[in-house]
């Protein structure tokens, strides 16, 4: 009866190291309290804004951990209710819902409500993003937000044209074969 009760207490004590040894490390699981009203959200969020997603990307930003893996979402802005909302903004939320990321889709419309972190805006699970149901009362105790505002006249001039990286080379060939043109027209008057 004591070999018996050594070994399984062998047994045991073995089967928890082992299990110890290939279990990972670190466990990511999500759980969020209840997100609150609608109002609530808006109050606890640095911006907050109704728009299409464009694009989701892999991102290299870091969210919390280094382990976490993130994803950019791009919005074409409709509404704002709440921070300084262009009519383009990235969001960057964690890849999955297990480390509370927020699935965005593109070509969907949600409700973001979304905090500063450094220069860029980040969401997840338990901010309590909305997907669009189609209707026109879905973000009605919200209130009328606004629309985002413009790009400046200065902003779209520059994206109008090629940068000055692209520019300085184009002159400096023109320059060149304006000279040489030159050259050669003078040599031929010569002749």
């Amino acid at each position: 009866m004591m070999l018996r009760r050594g070994t399984l207490m062998l047994l045991a004590l073995l089967t928890l190291t082992v299990g110890m040894a290939i279990l990972p490390a670190q466990a990511a699981a999500c759980s969020c309290a209840e997100p609150g009203t609608l109002t609530e959200r808006k109050d606890r969020s640095h911006a907050v804004f109704e728009g299409e997603v464009a694009a989701v990307k892999s991102s290299s930003a870091s969210l919390f951990q280094p382990q976490v893996r993130t994803v950019k979402a791009t919005f074409k802005v409709n509404e704002v209710w709440k921070g300084q909302v262009a009519r383009t903004i990235e969001v960057i939320t964690a890849e999955d819902g297990a480390t509370c990321g927020f699935r965005f889709e593109e070509g969907e419309r949600y409700l973001v409500f979304a905090n500063a972190k450094g220069k860029s805006l980040e969401t997840g699970l338990c901010s309590g993003n909305v997907k669009h149901d189609g209707s026109a009362a879905y973000a009605a105790p919200l209130g009328s937000g606004s629309i985002p505002p413009m790009a400046r006249a200065a902003d779209l001039v520059h994206s109008a044209f090629p940068s000055r990286a692209v520019l300085w080379p184009i002159i400096a060939a023109v320059f060149v074969l304006v000279c040489a043109y030159l050259v050669y027209y003078k040599n031929k008057k010569a002749r």
